[in-house]
């Protein structure tokens, strides 16, 4: 019996020592937690969190994932009306709010620095019967290459990555039932930094505590840095242009080509703003 990868069509022998390769590493690592990441339709980063083990069987065999994710608007919410008849008949494969599979890509596995026992893996979501998902963005791009090749070119790209840094000054978790909105209200925030003048020494130390943390992030996941921020305009928090930079050499060396952000430079362009609700951190290609 054929497991979900091979009915894909994109299981190869190269792929299967990738497999092997990645389950030896997780069991030698210690590695408790597997995040399993995949792009939506609107750039955002997604995810499923799966024991190691599951992880390891999700290498084959897939794990499932809710398809209305694929039909969020960018306010969260479902924008077809998938439970009534014909609520989404121009979408085939998703009536009834049929559910997809997350199928791993086993070379991009990287342990998380800032995350103890845990690992990421960048994923694709396929229908259950081993179709591509046409609104999968990746997909899109993967078929626009593929016909810039057929006519005899390639495409070489790069990533700015620009985003905000707040400091949450109430760290108290909202549980208000009165206030649970969707979304929910953002954190209540303060600048890490006055916004004015621009490379002053003496405002260094006001931003250095939470760079620090973005610089050790990055490090740690092998991202060259150069130097620390350059520009400060006055709206907004340092952005770091030499670390754009260092997130585009990331890309190249993790998902050449690819429109699904690796877990670091995501880190750095969206979960490193606690205001994620107000943030306006997006992707350049």
């Amino acid at each position: 019996m054929t497991h979900f990868a091979e009915r894909c069509g994109i299981h190869s022998a190269v792929r299967e020592a990738a497999c092997v390769r990645l389950v030896k590493r997780i069991e030698a690592s210690g590695v408790e937690l597997v995040r399993m990441g995949w792009c939506d339709t609107h750039g955002m980063l997604r995810g499923k969190t799966l024991t190691a083990t599951a992880a390891m069987r999700a290498l084959l065999d897939g794990v499932g994932m809710v398809g209305t994710v694929m039909l969020k608007d960018t306010g969260d919410r479902t924008a077809w009306k998938v439970f009534e008849p014909g609520g989404a008949a121009d979408l085939p494969g998703f009536a009834g709010a049929a559910n997809l599979m997350l199928l791993p890509e086993p070379e991009s596995f990287t342990e998380l620095p800032w995350a103890p026992h845990t690992g990421w893996l960048r994923c694709q979501p396929w229908f259950a019967d081993g179709r591509p998902v046409p609104l999968d963005t990746r997909r899109v791009l993967q078929t626009a290459l593929a016909r810039l090749g057929e006519a005899g070119y390639g495409l070489k790209t790069g990533l700015e990555v620009e985003f905000h840094i707040y400091r949450i000054i109430d760290t108290r978790p909202q549980l208000d039932p009165e206030l649970a909105g969707w979304p929910g209200l953002p954190p209540t925030v303060e600048m890490i930094h006055p916004g004015y003048n621009l490379q002053a020494e003496a405002m260094v130390d006001m931003s250095d505590e939470p760079l620090r943390i973005v610089q050790r992030t990055a490090q740690a996941l092998g991202l060259p840095l150069q130097w620390k921020p350059c520009s400060t305009p006055p709206t907004r928090s340092p952005r770091p242009t030499r670390w754009c930079c260092s997130a585009t050499a990331c890309a190249r060396r993790c998902a050449a080509l690819d429109t699904t952000p690796p877990s670091c430079a995501a880190r750095l362009s969206r979960t490193s703003c606690p205001a994620a609700g107000t943030c306006t951190s997006r992707w350049w290609t």
